[in-house]
């Protein structure tokens, strides 16, 4: 889905180890003693140690940021000797010891966390002396920071030093390069929409009173520039931006059509269905592509899908699909075709329903290759997943579903339609089985885009003949 994806979720793996022995060594330090080990050394630590889950546990935090707190203190102590800890924390340090903690609080979600309110007050403290020294990007792993270790929530940063961050990022806001803009929205978004505890809601009311910890006029001048700026990142980064825009209500139409533009010009050169679809599905699912974007998008997906297998003519039937396939040639196979097939059919519903008026404008070779899409069935293996877990949505146990049964709902069972994978479905009445509310089964952080999700979902079914009956399991 495009809130899953973006050029900055992808991860490097740090090949700088430590050896195990050092670590025990640095480790087995006593934190009153005044040979501690350089900040160098003590970063490199806490980030061995954080990113290897049984280190982590058997790690002594405490210690260690003991040793840590004991360093930071030396800042400015000594102004003449070389080897002094003075010497061994600058800005950048300071920054990535403020990173790391993030990471250790994210680790630490059941254990007290007082070991790193010293440290963290001792480093924020020092950044705010020497602001004018942090760059633009240490300035975005700083909101990052405060995200991902969750540190406004657990109270690990004061609001003094986060409107320090807001006012200093909105005095250089034209020096960040827009996937540092972006990076800096989707960081901010998750902040907020923790504070509120995920609401299925716009993060920011239309009344202007705000209560998060990043302020509705900060957000609006973070959205306003990376918009302005859009045609600077991909086409999958525009597809994650179009969310979290969305999220926080700023999606109107002016900025709207700015996305489509920058999406347009980026169809020139994308050579993967990935990067099409994801800011395709995105525009589409909030219903606002436009009319040459979906025309355009379509036939760049024509283009490059070719002679593929969603094709009816090309396609291959396999008879026992819907059996037990035990060819794992096939299983790779299918699950390659519905990779592609289920995004395809998701763009082809958004924008037949979704964008009704953008439909009935697109031309006849647009429309027709649409409806091969939507003829072309789909198989899914039992031994193969649904393409996405929160796709399928579990209404309860076996007791309540012979409910149904007694009540002369029968045939209840697994059922595709479009790109859809109903668990519980009836298709010669068309009835649809789900929980109350299915997008509650999804992780918080996503909860309000699998929101939209189900709405469209419910809204394209219901529209094309289906029925909804809740479980009573929520």
């Amino acid at each position: 889905m495009p809130w899953e994806q973006c050029s900055f979720f992808r991860k490097n793996k740090n090949n700088d180890k430590l050896n195990h022995s050092i670590i025990e060594t640095l480790l087995d330090i006593d934190p009153t003693e005044e040979s501690i080990p350089s900040a160098h050394d003590l970063l490199r630590i806490i980030g061995n140690c954080s990113s290897d889950k049984i280190r982590a546990c058997k790690t002594d935090w405490e210690s260690l940021y003991s040793i840590i707190n004991n360093s930071l203190n030396t800042i400015g102590t000594s102004k003449h000797n070389a080897n002094s800890y003075d010497s061994q924390w600058n800005t950048k340090m300071v920054v990535k010891l403020i990173q790391n903690a993030a990471y250790v609080s994210n680790m630490s979600e059941s254990h007290s966390l007082d070991f790193l309110k010293m440290p963290l007050n001792n480093g924020c403290n020092y950044i705010a002396k020497n602001i004018t020294t942090a760059t633009e990007d240490d300035i975005v792993r700083i909101v990052f920071a405060f995200g991902k270790g969750a540190f406004i929530k657990n109270e690990l940063v004061k609001r003094s030093f986060i409107n320090l961050i807001e006012n200093e990022t909105i005095q250089r806001l034209k020096k960040f390069q827009s996937i540092q803009l972006l990076r800096i929205l989707h960081s901010v978004v998750c902040i907020n929409a923790v504070a509120k505890d995920f609401p299925l809601k716009h993060l920011f009311s239309n009344d202007g009173s705000s209560s998060e910890p990043f302020g509705q006029e900060f957000t609006r001048c973070i959205v306003s520039q990376l918009i302005r700026t859009i045609e600077n990142i991909g086409s999958i980064d525009i597809g994650n931006a179009i969310n979290s825009i969305a999220y926080c209500g700023y999606l109107n139409p002016a900025f709207a059509h700015k996305l489509n533009k920058a999406f347009r010009k980026r169809l020139l050169g994308l050579k993967s269905y990935e990067s099409i679809l994801s800011p395709a599905i995105a525009l589409s699912m909030y219903g606002v592509i436009s009319a040459k974007t979906a025309e355009t998008t379509i036939r760049a997906l024509e283009e490059m899908i070719g002679n593929c297998c969603c094709y009816p003519e090309t396609l291959r039937e396999w008879p026992e699909a819907s059996q037990n396939m035990e060819n794992e040639t096939q299983l790779q196979a299918l699950e390659e075709k519905n990779k592609l097939l289920f995004p395809l059919k998701l763009l082809e519903m958004n924008i037949r329903h979704n964008t009704p008026e953008v439909y009935a404008t697109l031309s006849q070779q647009a429309r027709s290759f649409l409806g091969y899409i939507r003829r072309t069935q789909t198989m899914v293996s039992v031994q193969l997943q649904p393409h996405d877990d929160t796709n399928s949505t579990p209404c309860g146990n076996t007791s309540e579903i012979s409910s149904f049964i007694d009540h002369g709902i029968t045939n209840i069972g697994p059922h595709v339609h479009g790109p859809y994978i109903l668990q519980h479905c009836e298709p010669v009445q068309k009835l649809i089985i789900q929980a109350k509310a299915p997008w509650n089964q999804a992780g918080k952080w996503s909860r309000y885009y699998w929101y939209v999700f189900f709405k469209n979902r419910q809204e394209h079914l219901t529209r094309e003949g289906f029925e909804f009956m809740e479980s009573i399991i929520i």
